[in-house]
């Protein structure tokens, strides 16, 4: 794996530790520190939906249960769940309703909502199975797959015995990011210099910055 660390990431030095938000004064939770989803936003989804009889959903399938083990429940805000779409593994039985979750990122300690209509993709147009937990808000979601996309092409170009330019400067950027999200062992700042010393001085101009603030921090 070139040494590389994946079975943690930081996302950057921007992704500060924050605490909780508090309830207010009348013990509803104060929705504006949350980290916001770009598709739907910070506050609860309510549908007046609040199912919480446990019974069988259909003969021969197991009792619901709604997912919690993610977050805490936030009543109405249910929504209908196919459970046929569903994957079942282990303990988990199929889910008649989703509720939009209260969670706190594993990584950055904000909190984010896991809405119920997000669930509803995951677990049935996605088709993951019911046990994966929604550990990150989706800002550092995004960047996860971000760097393991560069994680992916990076070693793919450590395998091209020639590189173009292009290919040059686009493995120093991918190192210099995974560098920079701390996901080396041993930062190979002497690859990305070797890099940019082939490439054109206005095309580096910024990676050569970034591998100074690097080197410095190594």
């Amino acid at each position: 794996m070139l040494g590389v660390r994946v079975n943690r990431y930081r996302m950057g030095e921007d992704m500060t530790r924050k605490k909780k938000t508090r309830a207010t004064r009348d013990g509803a939770a104060n929705y504006r520190g949350f980290r916001e989803h770009p598709r739907y936003g910070q506050a609860p989804r309510i549908t007046g939906l609040n199912p919480v009889e446990v019974r069988p959903i259909a003969p021969g399938m197991p009792i619901i249960n709604f997912i919690e083990h993610s977050g805490q429940r936030i009543p109405n805000t249910a929504i209908q769940a196919d459970a046929a779409k569903q994957k079942l593994v282990g303990p988990f039985g199929a889910v008649s309703h989703y509720f939009d979750l209260h969670c706190v990122c594993s990584n950055c300690e904000l909190d984010f909502l896991f809405f119920a209509e997000e669930q509803k993709h995951w677990y049935e147009d996605l088709g993951l199975s019911l046990d994966k937990q929604c550990e990150y808000c989706v800002v550092c979601r995004h960047r996860y797959q971000t760097l393991k996309q560069k994680h992916r092409r990076y070693e793919e170009l450590c395998r091209v015995s020639t590189l173009s330019e292009d290919e040059a400067f686009e493995m120093a950027d991918c190192c210099l990011s995974l560098i920079e999200a701390t996901m080396f062992l041993n930062p190979p700042t002497e690859r990305v210099r070797m890099l940019l010393n082939r490439l054109p001085e206005r095309r580096c101009r910024k990676l050569r910055k970034h591998l100074r603030a690097a080197e410095e921090l190594a």
